[in-house]
């Protein structure tokens, strides 16, 4: 194949609330749509959660929504399946997006019967269940997955930190290390810092701290909750994000516990410009994930010049220089090095935004992963 005519994407829930995968996504079906490649995103959404194109890069690219039933985690749409029993022998290539998925799961079956070749991106690392039934049904969800890899025409890993945490053979030929694109258009700054913090009501000469991503246990926020408590009495941490309520119930517990509840802030999850302001307004941006394997928030926060701190688990890091991320390892025993380096930053003047702009849309632009895409797609 030199060239796709028509791909359908398969991003599962369509609302930027449930994480990275679906904008991540969606972006690539613009981009496609953006080539004059046809790109039909098939989205999913459940009585509590609804689908919400609006707020994600869907560009051009045609969308149709389905209904899914939830069980725990895992979903699957009855609807979807039927159709794509009849259609999809319409398009070049199926894009599953998700490695842990029961819908890609079957989707992919129906893509192998029709001989439709199929994209895996894994969009995720292999996490770590403490709970004995979710341990069970991964146990019961195995071989579906080993079939799902075995029939896939390509694997997509952004990252070899994403590509060490699964259980793919890290030799096996059909694997392309591709990052994410990022769109950046809403990313250069407009306002300055004194005026960002007066729209957002942030002490002009308090150091800010920001961490900005769904607040769920996997993103261990509760470690930056520590760390402000190692901090100087000045500096405070705003939390932007979907919050996950039982979990949100343990940060205000710690936060009241260790004597900090007035120097964390909890802010709803925001979209579009106000993203921007959020990182224009701080000093530093935080992220302590278990397992992030990529991270749009990170180069979206280098792209404005924000110098960044994350954990050793997080894959876009692979892709920046140090004088644009530090990362260090997690652990309550490294609080003191994460201290040390986040005062530093603070005293650090922030890096030119217009050449850090310039040096994401480099790396991370439609443009320039499109072209990475085009090497792959012509293998198929």
């Amino acid at each position: 194949m030199t060239f796709p005519k028509r791909v359908a994407i398969f991003p599962g829930i369509l609302n930027g609330r449930c994480g990275g995968t679906a904008r991540s996504a969606t972006l690539h079906a613009a981009m496609l749509a953006e080539q004059n490649i046809e790109s039909v995103i098939f989205g999913l959404y459940t009585k509590s959660i609804p689908a919400a194109p609006e707020n994600l890069p869907c560009g051009q690219a045609k969308i149709r929504l389905y209904p899914a039933t939830e069980f725990g985690e895992y979903y699957i749409s009855k609807n979807l399946l039927n159709v794509l029993k009849s259609e999809i022998s319409q398009f070049d290539i199926v894009h599953l997006n998700g490695h842990w998925n029961f819908s890609n799961y079957r989707i992919a079956q129906i893509c192998h019967q029709q001989s439709i070749p199929y994209i895996i991106s894994s969009r995720g690392t292999r996490r770590k269940y403490s709970d004995a039934k979710q341990d069970r049904l991964m146990a019961r969800l195995e071989p579906f997955e080993q079939l799902y890899i075995e029939h896939a025409t390509a694997i997509h890993m952004t990252s070899k930190y994403e590509l060490e945490n699964s259980n793919i053979n890290p030799d096996d030929r059909r694997i392309r290390l591709i990052p994410n694109a990022v769109d950046l258009s809403g990313f250069k700054p407009t306002h300055s810092k004194k005026e960002a913090r007066d729209i957002l009501g942030i002490e002009k000469d308090t150091p800010c701290l920001l961490y900005f991503g769904r607040v769920i246990p996997e993103k261990n926020v509760e470690f930056l909750i520590k760390l402000i408590s190692h901090l100087p009495s000045a500096p405070t941490l705003n939390i932007v994000g979907h919050r996950n309520p039982s979990y949100m119930e343990k940060l205000l517990e710690l936060t009241k516990q260790l004597g900090v509840r007035d120097r964390v802030n909890f802010i709803d999850h925001t979209e579009g410009a106000s993203r921007a302001l959020w990182l224009t307004a701080c000093d530093v941006f935080l992220l302590p994930s278990y397992g992030e394997n990529f991270s749009l928030a990170l180069v979206e926060a280098v792209s404005m010049g924000i110098k960044s701190l994350v954990s050793d688990q997080v894959g876009a890091a692979e892709y920046l220089s140090p004088s644009e991320c530090t990362d260090l390892p997690l652990g309550d025993e490294h609080l003191d090095e994460w201290r040390d380096t986040c005062l530093s930053l603070i005293n650090t003047d922030p890096n030119d935004a217009d050449i850090s702009y310039k040096n994401m849309l480099d790396k991370f632009s439609t443009d320039a992963v499109f072209q990475e895409w085009i090497k792959l797609y012509k293998t198929i």
